[in-house]
This record gives structure tokens, C-alpha cells and sequence, in this order.
């Protein structure tokens, strides 16, 4: 990244880091082949879009000094988003982008495991020389959050189809927003550690950390919106539409048609997996709709709050880092029509 010139070096950092982790842990035999893979496969999708990278960007754009402070909990959160991912995938019977090739059984065990390894990662972070009360704040960030995604999660396997839109949106803050979240909670609390006198009572929690917290919130809920317009107008493979997914698109579509559109919707989305004049036509008809736009001003409301989320921050380079991934994820349509 233009912004970051060391985001490799800092990406191999905080993956051999995990693999030392892996390592101390003992787990041998083909689960720790899996993981082995997994880093590997993770390092180089992240070599692209650093999202890794947030709780360390974060710490240092608050105004952290002491460099390599965040990465183990960088280390920890990246753990925690890769099992996530995994879950997600072996939820669905969907084939894993990180274990291409893997049964569902060995991805779903591997996210187990991922688990386990973020908070023993976590749990060393945070007994070197930080405020107990900075220590309990990331214990308790983690697992919220793990939670709240995990609710979201529930409430979208309980309920798919029968979510609205207003309810998508809600599950999508639970599961895409409150992970990035997170991350750039976890960096400002770091931050604020160094501010506190070490009993950790002088100071009240910094502005930045809810700033820093709403802008990876947006940043997430940006991501969703990304993919579940590229699920339709650029899948790789089978469309969501194919494959049945009642996403952003099509939920918004069903809110916003008329009572002739709507039913033309519901007529042509049960068919749209077998049938590919069908999932065209009602490809076509979210275009009419202007769904592509609608997501794209929504994306835009969202990058628009999370820049505001760093006005306060001092100019750095890991703040102009945190910009340029706003700037980089942008639903702009190419040819959204087929």
C-alpha cells in the first residue's frame, strides 16, 4: 500500500508470530499441517488488503509509540477473523478460500482451533507490561464481539428467509461490523494503556478509542456491502442469486419495488438456481430497481462516516494508512447489468 510502505514486512511479522504461537502450543500431525497452510494462504490474500493490519494502524494513528506493542494483538484478532471466515464457510457447505480442497469437517475444526490460538495469543499480549484494566477491556472486546458475530450469525441461519432488510442490516452490523470493530478498538485500548498511571486509574477511556471503533464498524459494514454486490454482479463461480442467498441486493429490491415489481421478484427468485434465463432476468430487474446504486451511496454514507471517524486523529502515516483502505474499497459499477 502507497500509504504503508512496510506492510509486508509488518504481515510477516505478525503471521510468523502466529506460527510461534502454533508452535509453542504442541499441536502436531495434520491439524498443525492445516494451520501451517492456512498462514500461508491468509498472508498471501492479505497481501493485497491488508485488513490484518488495523489493530497495529490503529494503535499507532492514536499515537502509540512503542512499535511492535500491537502486533500480537494484531496476531489475535487475525486469528479470531480467520476462524470466523471458516465457520461461516463450513455453515454454509461452501468450499473455504483459505482451505481450498478441505472438507467441511477439517475447516470447521480449524476455526475451532483458531479460536483457541487468538486467545492464548491474546492472553500472553497482555501480561507484558500493560494496565490490568487496558488487559481486561481487550478480554472483554474480544469476546463480545466474538459473541455479538456469533449471535448475528444465529439470527441469519434461524431466520433466512424470513429476514427483511431493516433486519439484514442489523445481523450485517453484528456480523461484519463489530469484527473490524474490534480490531481497531483493540489498538486504540493499547494506546490509552500507555496514557494510564500504572495503577490504571488516573484516566478516562480517550475520545479515540470510540472514534477509532466506529470507523472500523463502517469499515466493515463497506466489506458486506462489497461482497454482497460482487455476489451477484461479479461472483467467482455460482451467483448468490444461483445459489439461493437472500442478501443486501435482493432484500432491498423486495423493499423498494412496487407491489407489480415485487411480485415479478418473487415469481423469478425461486427459479433463478436452476434456471439462468431466470436468474438474468432477475438480475436485470434489482438494475432497474437501481439496487447497484443504492448500494453504491450506502457504501459511500459509510465511507463518508469512518473518514469522519479520524478527523480528530493527528496526520500519521498508519492514519493515512486507515484512508487509504476507505479509498480502496469502492462499489462503483463497472457493467452491473450482466
Amino acid at each position: 500500500m502507497t500509504a504503508c510502505p512496510q506492510a509486508g514486512a509488518s504481515l510477516d511479522e505478525l503471521f510468523d508470530l502466529i506460527r510461534v504461537h502454533l508452535r509453542a502450543a504442541e499441536v502436531d500431525g495434520r491439524l498443525e499441517s492445516i494451520l501451517e497452510r492456512l498462514c500461508r494462504v491468509a498472508r498471501a490474500q492479505d497481501e493485497t488488503f491488508p485488513l490484518a493490519l488495523l489493530a497495529v494502524w490503529s494503535y499507532s494513528a492514536a499515537g502509540g509509540r512503542q512499535g511492535d506493542r500491537a502486533m500480537p494483538v494484531a496476531a489475535a484478532w487475525r486469528c479470531l477473523q480467520m476462524a470466523g471466515k471458516l465457520l461461516n464457510d463450513a455453515s454454509g457447505h461452501r468450499s473455504s478460500s483459505l482451505l481450498p480442497g478441505e472438507p467441511v469437517q477439517s475447516v470447521l475444526n480449524a476455526g475451532v482451533s483458531l479460536i483457541f490460538l487468538s486467545q492464548a495469543i491474546l492472553s500472553q499480549a497482555t501480561t507484558d507490561g500493560i494496565p490490568d484494566v487496558v488487559a481486561q477491556a481487550l478480554q472483554i472486546a474480544f469476546a463480545r464481539a466474538g459473541l455479538t458475530a456469533a449471535a448475528g450469525q444465529q439470527e441469519r441461519l434461524g431466520r433466512e428467509e424470513t429476514l427483511s432488510w431493516q433486519d439484514y442490516q442489523a445481523v450485517t452490523a453484528m456480523r461484519s461490523g463489530s469484527p473490524l470493530a474490534l480490531a481497531t478498538r483493540a489498538g486504540a485500548l493499547l494506546c490509552w494503556g500507555e496514557c494510564l498511571d500504572q495503577d490504571g486509574t488516573k484516566d478516562t477511556m480517550p475520545a479515540y478509542v470510540e472514534d477509532l471503533t466506529e470507523y472500523g464498524h463502517h469499515l466493515g459494514m463497506i466489506l458486506q456491502l462489497a461482497d454482497d454486490l460482487h455476489g451477484i454482479w461479479r461472483p467467482e463461480g455460482r451467483s448468490d442469486l444461483a445459489l439461493g442467498r437472500r442478501t443486501w441486493p435482493l432484500l432491498y429490491g423486495e423493499m423498494l419495488a412496487t407491489s407489480e415489481q415485487r411480485a415479478h421478484l418473487l415469481a423469478l427468485a425461486p427459479h433463478a438456481s436452476e434456471d439462468p434465463a431466470m436468474e438474468s432476468a432477475l438480475r436485470d430487474l434489482l438494475v432497474e430497481l437501481d439496487v447497484p446504486l443504492a448500494m453504491v451511496l450506502a457504501s459511500d454514507e459509510h465511507r463518508h462516516q469512518a473518514g469522519a471517524a479520524l478527523e480528530s486523529l493527528a496526520d500519521s502515516m498508519a492514519r493515512r494508512a486507515l484512508i487509504t483502505l476507505l479509498q480502496r474499497t469502492n462499489l462503483a459499477p463497472q457493467d452491473v447489468r450482466r
